[in-house]
């Protein structure tokens, strides 16, 4: 496997955009490009791209405006910019798949997100659908409107108040210790992230893993979420784009695979006629970081090996 790092101007022309390029060694038999999610980076998805490398996939993603080497420094993580923040990240996104599908012509596009980047993906597919192979949502969930649009207003309010750049321990409490409290007794801060205690340890060592989110941060993230789960903008997505759901049952995100069903239920009944699901139990949100990741690296690759073959 060879490793590649590199930036490219974002489409906001004020950052330059971090990004990685993970490829194997003989022929590119696909591309899988990663949506990281919120408050980490690309570079904590080697593990899985070593995998996928190994059997002739080309991996790459990059770092999200407001994380890891995508900022001027480090006080901007968490702010990811004015406007439409959400379609300026996917829109970076396509600037990197656009690269990669010039570089490895004639080969199936892919693109897997996990938590804010499976939101991000979600919309990418209803943008840019009709260039992809397939798409993987994983650690996703449905948030019910009402709740989203409440969190949307009280993140403005705060935006407003305190200005864009605060960080609210409050929000922050909301949206992470309420999922913590579901695996007391709690070891850390961190345990819903995986039953790795090493994964967690090393999650937590990270400030590029454990910054707070600012105002304007959490204003894209609900955004985003309203924007993806309107109707009308599913059925944006070509019927004919395979998709696949996958997360572990005990994912607060997914509120403990309700939500991951309601998502992949809707996607059906909107006519996707390639959409499937797969939930681990006991796993938690970052599974391919889980004590199971091996079985989920081999599932991820089964579904992807069989729309490549399809694609020749």
């Amino acid at each position: 496997m060879q490793k590649i790092e590199f930036y490219f101007p974002s489409c906001d022309e004020i950052h330059d955009i971090h990004a990685v390029v993970w490829k194997p060694e003989g022929k590119v038999r696909a591309i899988v490009q990663i949506s990281h999610g919120m408050i980490e980076y690309i570079n904590r998805y080697e593990e899985v791209a070593e995998f996928l490398t190994a059997r002739g996939i080309l991996v790459a993603g990059n770092d999200h405006l407001g994380h890891g080497q995508s900022v001027i420094s480090e006080t901007e993580w968490g702010f990811v910019g004015s406007g439409d923040a959400g379609g300026k990240m996917v829109k970076d996104l396509h600037t990197l798949s656009v690269k990669l599908r010039k570089e490895n012509p004639d080969v199936p596009f892919f693109l897997i997100g996990h938590s804010m980047g499976s939101f991000l993906a979600r919309r990418y597919a209803m943008t840019y659908g009709r260039e992809m192979a397939g798409a993987v949502f994983i650690g996703t969930g449905n948030q019910p409107s009402a709740l989203v649009a409440l969190g949307r207003g009280i993140v403005e309010l705060i935006g407003i108040l305190f200005g864009e750049y605060f960080r609210s321990k409050s929000v922050n409490h909301l949206m992470f210790g309420l999922y913590n409290r579901h695996f007391k007794p709690n070891r850390t801060p961190y345990d819903w992230l995986s039953r790795d205690n090493e994964n967690v340890d090393k999650y937590r060592k990270d400030k590029a893993c454990t910054f707070l989110f600012t105002a304007n941060g959490y204003k894209m993230l609900f955004s985003t979420i309203a924007f993806i789960e309107k109707p009308a903008n599913i059925t944006l997505i070509p019927a004919n784009l395979p998709i696949l759901f996958l997360s572990g049952e005990e994912d607060p995100v997914g509120n403990y695979g309700k939500g991951v069903r309601q998502a992949y239920s809707l996607y059906k009944k909107k006519g996707i006629k390639d959409v499937s699901i797969k939930l681990y139990p006991e796993a938690r949100h970052e599974i391919l970081n889980e004590i199971n990741r091996s079985e989920v690296y081999e599932y991820l690759y089964q579904w992807l090996n069989k729309r490549i073959t399809a694609h020749k």
